[in-house]
């Protein structure tokens, strides 16, 4: 596995150099970071940390007046400071319409607004961290990644606003969150997802929406049952005049086939932010409560089933438009710990 990963990776580096040598026409972009956190949280063995962040390549180029294809790769270091190469998102879309579009590859599921909007690159963010309820896969209460087929649209309705759609269907999740399905899925029921949002004419930079992920999980030797998993969503956002506030809450539920138990698992954040020239001062909100009753789906992830509360503090100072110094303060407080948890990070995160 490890040596087809390395192989993926220097066929991308390779693929990289073509293009920065003129040999292929494909607009090139890429993000990274480096940060240092200092935390007194228990469960990690060094208090104080540098650690760099993914490196991104994202490509994207047109195929034709009514195609164009995307790829993004990144390479990172995991918990035992092996590097990994992942192929995060590999796409294309067809403009079919004047309202649809269809794309069909590995997406990030159309759940609700932050999957959408911030992909890969922490540059792109606010934040230094996405926030927990989106945390990828390693890390994640959402089925973030999606393999199949998308049709979306965007259109006017008169004078009220713009409507939007995304529609997909695609490989479930496996028996872990941290089980992606790019190339075989584990049974014949295909996940399904929906995503609608409304921007009002009234107020620029106001959007609304709701979300919607249904899917079957096959049992293994964490789960004991097969599982269906209904996800429901809700995002408030407002971004303009150098504000930006977003919100969003999900309710993750779990119904066993034999047992006939239902265990709902929810998750939230909001964000507010201010922009005053190359300053952004942002403070941000995020909690995760499990169900009573254990969850075997969740049994290997890392908030081992415990409810987390966390509050954040940030500045970000844009030092030039292509990188910014962003610094944070967190509190975190998790059900069934001792103590509160504190941590300090400073990154810098840049693109080219």
């Amino acid at each position: 596995m490890k040596s087809r990963k390395q192989t993926i990776g220097w066929l991308y580096v390779f693929l990289v150099f073509l293009i920065n040598s003129g040999y292929a026409d494909i607009p090139l972009r890429g993000f990274s970071d480096a940060t240092y956190e200092y935390s007194d949280n228990p469960e990690i063995s060094g208090k104080h940390s540098f650690a760099v962040g993914q490196f991104d390549f994202f490509l994207n180029s047109a195929l034709g007046k009514k195609a164009k294809f995307l790829a993004e790769a990144v390479f990172e270091f995991d918990s035992t400071n092996t590097t990994e190469v992942k192929l995060e998102r590999l796409l294309v879309k067809y403009d079919i319409h004047r309202l649809f579009e269809v794309t069909a590859g590995r997406v990030h599921t159309a759940l609700g607004f932050y999957n959408q909007q911030y992909h890969h690159g922490s540059w792109l963010e606010t934040a230094i961290d996405r926030p927990l309820t989106y945390s990828f896969e390693n890390d994640s209460i959402l089925p973030i990644h999606l393999t199949g087929l998308e049709i979306s649209g965007l259109d006017s309705i008169g004078q009220l606003g713009h409507f939007g759609f995304i529609i997909g269907v695609g490989n479930g999740r496996g028996t872990s969150p941290k089980n992606i399905l790019t190339v075989n899925d584990s049974n014949n029921f295909k996940a399904l997802n929906g995503l609608i949002f409304f921007r009002p004419s009234f107020l620029y930079g106001l959007q609304l929406g709701f979300g919607g992920y249904w899917d079957k999980i096959e049992k293994a030797k964490n789960l004991t049952e097969d599982l269906r998993e209904v996800i429901a969503g809700v995002h408030l956002i407002y971004d303009a005049h150098h504000l930006q506030f977003m919100a969003e809450g999900f309710r993750i539920h779990h119904h066993g086939k034999t047992s006939g138990e239902d265990l709902q698992t929810y998750g939230y954040y909001a964000q507010l932010g201010y922009e005053i020239e190359q300053w952004t001062p942002y403070i941000k909100y995020d909690q995760i409560d499990f169900p009573k009753k254990d969850d075997r789906f969740w049994a290997n992830t890392h908030f081992h089933q415990q409810d987390l509360y966390r509050l954040t503090g940030g500045l970000r100072f844009d030092i030039t438009d292509f990188n910014a110094l962003k610094f944070e303060y967190r509190l975190e407080d998790r059900k069934g710990g001792d103590s509160l948890i504190n941590a300090l990070k400073v990154q810098t995160a840049w693109t080219f």
